[in-house]
């Protein structure tokens, strides 16, 4: 087992939501752990919450541990765990060498020092001699493509520049363990992307625990995932797909949930083809393929009360951004049907880059000026897509193509 560089068994930690009482409990636990006590710490008190619960996990040098969860899953509470930065109320993590950490953005960074003094300090911490320092230095401002701005205290530094220094450290110091949280997402695209293949050379000597929302990044680099959930775990597997695949069915439970609607229009129906042929697996997961057309027909039932109204498909990035549009307003169409209603639109080729996305529909009324009105129906995710392809890359803004409408029988 010499080859473990990380175990944790049976991790909890909890935290209080009342500051008065917070500060009474730690008053009270230091002075336990102080007198060397025996305390309750298994035991919730009043106010107090579980932010992990029972965590168990083993990782090898060679692994990386995709760590999955919804914002608020408890997911940076275990990093700084694993990190030293606060201690679990129960369980016990063992970690073996080095450590290298990208947890919070600026995150032991002296805001009114230089970077270049920054590097200097975060290397003696990890325990580098100046010359040591001195020699890894050329070697970490080449990485962050900082060179201009080492002389610069960092309080200037914009979010991205923070990120570009701090991962460019933790990385250079050949840690046995690099700890990386979603700070990653902060940094432009050719970035993450420098920061995904360094994390790959680093696997051969090092044991690596990710955090992102971005399920591309986990599938490419992770060998293991670890999906929280309310602080407890609800799967720790090798078969990285498959912990995807259990978060991303709770992130569209979740999203199916997000609709508005004013009762007078409703989603009944939905086609999807992809080079003119109809594909659908997994309930509503289309698998398309870039560059090839993309015909949407959606069945509308429309109330009486509805005047004209515009239809926009909007197509959304893990990152719940919206990364594309293709509204009928653009193509100056509008539609004025009631009842059974289909409406239907081309794409001659889609231009969505390889991912995964969900799409929404947007329903608004159309007024005699050309303004927007009154807002018919709001659905962030009536389908999810898969593009096959192309390698990952920047989505269009707006789509263009011919829209139509007919009177369903």
């Amino acid at each position: 087992m010499s080859d473990v560089l990380i175990r944790a068994e049976n991790v909890g930690k909890k935290f209080c939501r009342e500051l008065k009482k917070s500060l009474a409990y730690g008053v009270r636990d230091s002075a336990t752990d102080l007198l060397r006590l025996k305390g309750n710490h298994d035991q919730l008190r009043p106010d107090e919450f579980w932010a992990n619960r029972d965590v168990s996990f083993e990782l090898r040098r060679g692994e990386c541990l995709g760590l999955l969860g919804w914002n608020g899953a408890g997911k940076t509470t275990l990093l700084k765990m694993l990190n030293g930065i606060i201690r679990p109320d129960v369980g016990s993590i063992e970690i073996r060498g080095r450590v290298g950490a990208l947890i919070a953005l600026g995150a032991g960074f002296n805001p009114i020092l230089t970077g270049q003094e920054n590097v200097f300090v975060n290397a003696s911490i990890l325990g580098f001699s100046k010359q040591q320092t001195r020699d890894l230095y050329e070697q970490i401002v080449e990485f962050s493509e900082l060179k201009d701005f080492m002389n610069t205290p960092v309080r200037s530094y914009s979010s991205g520049m923070q990120v570009r220094l701090g991962f460019a450290i933790a990385s250079a110091m050949d840690p046995d363990v690099l700890i990386v949280d979603e700070v990653l997402a902060v940094g432009d695209n050719a970035f993450r992307m420098k920061c995904l293949t360094r994390i790959g050379e680093l696997l051969s000597n090092s044991a690596v625990i990710l955090v992102s929302h971005f399920m591309p990044q986990i599938a490419r680099i992770c060998s293991h995932a670890l999906y929280l959930e309310h602080g407890k775990t609800r799967l720790l597997t090798s078969n990285v797909s498959e912990a995807i695949s259990q978060y991303c069915g709770a992130i569209k439970n979740q999203e199916d949930r997000i609709v508005t609607s004013t009762g007078d229009v409703e989603v009944v129906g939905l086609t999807v083809l992809s080079g003119g042929k109809t594909v659908q697996e997994n309930g509503d997961v289309y698998q398309v393929i870039h560059g090839e057309s993309l015909d949407l027909t959606v069945s509308l039932r429309i109330g009486p009360s509805v005047n004209r109204f515009v239809v926009t498909f909007s197509f959304i990035d893990r990152n719940m951004d919206i990364v594309a549009n293709f509204g009928s307003a653009a193509a100056n169409e509008f539609f004025t049907r009631t009842g059974e209603v289909t409406v239907s639109a081309s794409l001659p080729s889609n231009q969505l880059s390889f991912g995964t996305y969900s799409m929404g529909i947007y329903i608004v009324e159309h007024r005699d000026n050309g303004s927007q009105g009154r807002v018919y129906l709001t659905n962030s995710r009536i389908c999810a897509f898969e593009v096959d392809g192309i390698p990952p890359g920047t989505a269009p803004v707006h789509f263009t193509g011919s829209w139509s409408q007919s009177q369903n029988s």
